[in-house]
Parts: C-alpha cells; structure tokens; sequence
C-alpha cells in the first residue's frame, strides 16, 4: 500500500544517498588505472585489487554505522512515523559493497573493450531482482524488495566469475577479502 512504499522509500534514499562516492573515486583513480594498463598488466591488476578493497572498505564504513544507528538516522530524516524502515534501511545499506564494486566492474569493462560482459554484469542482476520481487514482496512484504536489491547488487561482481577471462582475477581479489 502507499504507506508501505513511502516508508520504504525513505530507507532506500538515505542508502542510495551515498551512491556519489564510488563515482567520485573512479573518476579520480580511474585514468591511473587506464595507463597502468598500458604500460604494464602487473601494475594495473594490483591496481585493480587495491581500488576493489577502497571501495568495500569505504562501503563497510558507511553499512556498519549506517546499521547501528540505522533507527536515529530514520527519526532524524523522516520523524517516528517512518520507523518501520529502520529495518529496510539496515538490510538496504548492505547493498552499497555490491554497488561499490559495480561501479569498478563497469569502468573495467569499459577497460577491456567487452560489451558482452556488460550485457551480462547488467540485465543478470536486474532480472533476478524483479524475479525475486515478484516472488517475495507478497510473502514478505517490504522487506521482500530490500533482500531482493541486496541479492542483486551482490551478484554483479560475482557474476565476472562466469567469464574465463577474468575468473582468475575475481579468485585473486576474493582470496585478498578472506585474508583480511
């Protein structure tokens, strides 16, 4: 109903507020990137796995809080009548590590000239979002469409391991997170 839409829109645009910051840093780090990839591939798959790790810190700085205070920050936007998206809000925010590194997978695919990938990194993650809400908003309400987006964005940077070319690569920069 239009009361379970408002609330969960609130939650959604205090998380999507923070889409800026991936973009920000990849329009600043990016050309490096782009003429380490000249010069020598070594440099630029570190690169690569450092800007990756910049980007899910920053994005676990933000869920993290964003969490914990996840009922404050409600209040403070929107007043006590939006509380019920405290939740929302604390399962949405999650999404941000998928985001994050969606915004690096576009621009290195743009890289490597693979329109393919982009198709795929794109349209997967979408059609599983709308199947899942077609399947969970009726059996779990509002916070069908949060887990929904949640699954979703996690999948583009998974879905680089279908792909012979960079499987190795998305191996390498998943063992990098299980060190950590």
């Amino acid at each position: 109903d239009a009361k379970a839409v408002g609330i969960y829109d609130a939650a959604v645009r205090v998380a999507e507020g923070w889409y800026f910051v991936p973009n920000i840093i990849m329009v600043s780090l990016f050309p490096a990137i782009i003429n380490a990839k000249i010069y020598s591939k070594e440099i630029y798959q570190k690169r690569l796995k450092k800007i990756s790790l910049l980007l899910v810190a920053i994005a676990l700085i933000i869920a993290i809080p964003t969490t914990i205070f996840a009922s404050f920050i409600i209040n403070i936007f929107y007043g006590s009548a939006f509380m019920g998206g405290v939740i929302i809000l604390q399962i949405y925010i999650w999404s941000l590590i998928g985001t994050f590194l969606g915004s690096l997978i576009i621009n290195y695919i743009i890289a490597e000239n693979n329109r393919k990938m982009s198709l795929c990194v794109n349209i997967i993650p979408m059609l599983v979002n709308v199947i899942l809400d077609i399947i969970w908003i009726p059996k779990y309400g509002i916070m069908g469409p949060a887990y929904a987006t949640l699954i979703a964005y996690s999948l583009s940077p998974l879905i680089l391991l279908f792909f012979r070319k960079t499987r190795k690569e998305v191996i390498e920069i998943i063992k990098i997170y299980l060190c950590y």
